[in-house]
C-alpha cells in the first residue's frame, strides 16, 4: 500500500476510488431520502384519508337526517378536496354511499337502520384534472369504512317531555332527590328547585328552551355531570303511533270497551269487557240520617243512578315475537314479559300490576349495570295514544275479587311512552300518572239490627252533586264527616282507601307529552271545591296528605342500541331525523364500490 502511495500513478488511482466511493454514496443516500419522502407522504395520505373517512361520515348524518324515509341506496355526489404540503399538491376523491342493513339475526328493525359506506381515494394531481375512476398519479393507498346508524327513538332518552307544566298548569321541579341516569330533553324550560340540595344529571341534558332554578342559580358542574345544552331543535311530539299502526298485530275486537292482557313467559292471554247500560234505574231514597251512623231518619230527596253492568268474557292468546301489538280499546296490562314486543294503545293504558322481564330478577337492573347480569332477550315498550295510568284496583275477571296489588311497590320494567294531545287540555294531555290521587273513605255495606244496608253514602247524599247540593269537604278520614265520591274510587266503597303506596320502581324510559304526576300533595287548586269529575274538582282537601309513590328510576341502557319494536322515533322540527351511531368499522377497500 505505500508504494502505491508513494507512486503518482497510485495516489490518482486511489483519489478517483474515493469519487467513486462518494458518488454512490451520495445515490444511495439520496435514494433512501427520497423513498423515506415518499413513505412519509404516503403516510401523511393515510392519515389525511381517515380524518376525510369520518368526516364523509358526518356528512352521511347529514344527508340521512334529510332523508329519513328513503328505502333505497342514497349515493352522495363526489367530494374533492386538494391539499397543499411540501411533497407538492394531493386531491382526495370520497364517495359515499347509504343503505339500509340487512343483518342475520338483527335485533331491530330493518327500516330503521342504515349502514354509511365512505371509499376515499389519493391522487398526485391537481383536482380539476381528475376523474374519482382516475388512475393517474393515484396514491397507492385508500381507505374504506362503514358506519352501522339506526334512527333514534324516544326509548333513547329516560326522561322525553313536550312539556315540563303540570296539568294544573305550574311548572314542576326536579328537587334534590332527583337522581337522573340517561338522556333527558325537555321542548320547554326545565325547572330546578334547591329541596334537599340540588338534583343530579349523571348523562346529557338538551332543552329547547333554558333551565330555570329556584332559589337563585344553580351550581351547574353539580347538577348537570353529563353535560346541559340550552335552546336546541323542538322533537315533534306525534300523537299517533304511526309505525305500531302500520306494522303492528291486531288481534283484539276493537268494539270492545276494555282489554285485559296477561303477559305469560310463553305469550299473552286476555279477557273482554262490555260496559253496558242496561237500561234500568237504581232508586235510592236519601235521608237525614242513616246507618251505620243514625237510625233510617226522615225522606229528603231521591237519587236516581243508572245501573251499568261490567261484563267480562275470554279474548284471544298467543304469542308476540320481536314485533309490535295495536289495541283499539282501552288497555289494561300486567305480567311478564319475554322477548321483545310492543304494546300500543290507541286509548288509555292501565298498569294493573308488576311488569317484569322473564330473564331479570326483579329489583335488578337488565341492563348489566351495579353488576347485574345483563339482559339479552327481553325488551318491552308500551306506548299510548292517550295516557298511561297506574291503576288503584280493579275487579279481577278470573275470579271476581276486588284486588288493588298497585297498593304497594310496583315493578315496572320497559320503556313507556304516552302521546295524547288534550288540545290545550293539560287533563287530556298524554301522561305517565296514578289513578286516585284525591282518595277519600266511603261507607261500605253493613249488618246493623238485623238489617242490610248496602250504598250507604247514595242514601244520604244528593248524586250528582251540583254547586247548589254539594257533598261535605273537610280533611276527616271519617266518612261521615267527608265521603269520598261515588265511583270515583274503582273499587268503592272503601273504608280505609290507601293514600302512599310505596315505590315505583322503573327500569326503562319515560317520554310524555306533559309531566304528569306520580305524587300529590294533597293539597292543590283541584281538591278545595265540590265534586265535579268531568271538571278534573276532587272535592275537599285530601284527608290523608300524600297520595301516590315515591321513584326510584334506573334508564335501561340497552334501549340505546335496541329499542322496543316499532317504538316512536325522534324527528326534530325542521325535517331532520337524528340517528344513533352504533360502529364505525374499517375495511379491506372493494375493488367496485
Amino acid at each position: 500500500m505505500l508504494e502505491i502511495l508513494k507512486n503518482e500513478k497510485g495516489n490518482l488511482a486511489i483519489a478517483m476510488l474515493i469519487v467513486i466511493i462518494a458518488t454512490i454514496s451520495g445515490f444511495a443516500l439520496a435514494a433512501v431520502a427520497n423513498n423515506d419522502a415518499v413513505i412519509a407522504d404516503i403516510q401523511l395520505s393515510s392519515v389525511q384519508e381517515t380524518h376525510f373517512l369520518r368526516s364523509e361520515i358526518g356528512r352521511g348524518y347529514t344527508a340521512i337526517g334529510h332523508n329519513a324515509s328513503s328505502t333505497g341506496t342514497l349515493i352522495l355526489p363526489v367530494r374533492k378536496i386538494e391539499v397543499s404540503s411540501r411533497a407538492g399538491k394531493t386531491t382526495y376523491a370520497m364517495k359515499t354511499k347509504i343503505a339500509q342493513t340487512f343483518e342475520q339475526g338483527s335485533d331491530v328493525s330493518q327500516a330503521s337502520r342504515r349502514t354509511i359506506s365512505s371509499k376515499i381515494k389519493a391522487f398526485k394531481k391537481p383536482a380539476s384534472s381528475i376523474s374519482y375512476n382516475s388512475t393517474d398519479k393515484k396514491v397507492p393507498i385508500e381507505k374504506y369504512g362503514e358506519k352501522i346508524i339506526q334512527k333514534d327513538t324516544f326509548a333513547g332518552f329516560m326522561y322525553l317531555t313536550d312539556s315540563d307544566i303540570s296539568v294544573n298548569g305550574d311548572e314542576v321541579f326536579f328537587i334534590g332527590a332527583d337522581e337522573i341516569w340517561g338522556r333527558v330533553h325537555s321542548n320547554t324550560e326545565i325547572w330546578l328547585k334547591d329541596v334537599g340540595g340540588w338534583p343530579t344529571f349523571h348523562d346529557f341534558v338538551t332543552t329547547h328552551e333554558t333551565v330555570e332554578s329556584w332559589p337563585g342559580d344553580y351550581p351547574e358542574d353539580q347538577v348537570f355531570l353529563g353535560g346541559l345544552e340550552e335552546e336546541v331543535g323542538e322533537i315533534y311530539f306525534n300523537p299517533n303511533a304511526d309505525l305500531i299502526q302500520q306494522n303492528g298485530m291486531r288481534p283484539f275486537d276493537n268494539n270492545k270497551e276494555i282489554v285485559l292482557v296477561e303477559l305469560l313467559a310463553t305469550g299473552f292471554s286476555s279477557w273482554y269487557c262490555d260496559i253496558i247500560e242496561t237500561g234500568e234505574i237504581d232508586t235510592l231514597i236519601i235521608y237525614d240520617s242513616y246507618p251505620p251512623y243514625g237510625p233510617v231518619g226522615d225522606s229528603i230527596g231521591v237519587n236516581y243512578v243508572p245501573i251499568i253492568d261490567s261484563v267480562w268474557a275470554r279474548g284471544p292468546s298467543g304469542n308476540v315475537s320481536e314485533q309490535s301489538v295495536y289495541v283499539e280499546s282501552e288497555l289494561w296490562i300486567k305480567g311478564e314479559v319475554s322477548g321483545k314486543q310492543t304494546w300500543g294503545c290507541a286509548e288509555d293504558i292501565y298498569i294493573i300490576d308488576d311488569i317484569w322481564y322473564s330473564n331479570t330478577v326483579k329489583g335488578e337492573n337488565p341492563d348489566g349495570a351495579e353488576g347485574d347480569p345483563e339482559n339479552t332477550t327481553d325488551f318491552l315498550g308500551i306506548v299510548s295514544e292517550g295516557q298511561i295510568i297506574i291503576q288503584y284496583g280493579y275487579m279481577d275477571p278470573a275470579d271476581s275479587l276486588r284486588k288493588k296489588p298497585n297498593c304497594n311497590d310496583i315493578y315496572i320494567y320497559g320503556a313507556l311512552c304516552a302521546l295524547g294531545d288534550g288540545g290545550g287540555e293539560g287533563w287530556e294531555d298524554g301522561i305517565f300518572t296514578f289513578q286516585y290521587q284525591y282518595p277519600h273513605p266511603s261507607t261500605p255495606a253493613v249488618w246493623t239490627g238485623g238489617e242490610f244496608y248496602d250504598k250507604v253514602d247514595l242514601h244520604r247524599f244528593k248524586f250528582p252533586t251540583s254547586a247548589f247540593e254539594p257533598w261535605p269537604n273537610c280533611s276527616s278520614t271519617n266518612p261521615q264527616d267527608c265521603p269520598d265520591y261515588p265511583f270515583y274510587n274503582p273499587i268503592w266503597p272503601e273504608l280505609n282507601p290507601t293514600a302512599f303506596r310505596g315505590f315505583i320502581y322503573l327500569y326503562g324510559a319515560v317520554s310524555q307529552r306533559r309531566r304528569g304526576f306520580v305524587r300529590r300533595s294533597g293539597q292543590d287548586p283541584l281538591d278545595t271545591g265540590y265534586w265535579d269529575l268531568d271538571n278534573y274538582v276532587f272535592g275537599g282537601v285530601c284527608p290523608y296528605g300524600l297520595t301516590g309513590y315515591d321513584k326510584r328510576y334506573h334508564y335501561d341502557h340497552r334501549f340505546m342500541h335496541t329499542p322496543p319494536p316499532d317504538f316512536p322515533e325522534v324527528h326534530v322540527k325542521g325535517g331532520t331525523t337524528p340517528f344513533q351511531g352504533l360502529a364505525l368499522r374499517f375495511k379491506t377497500p372493494p375493488s367496485m364500490y
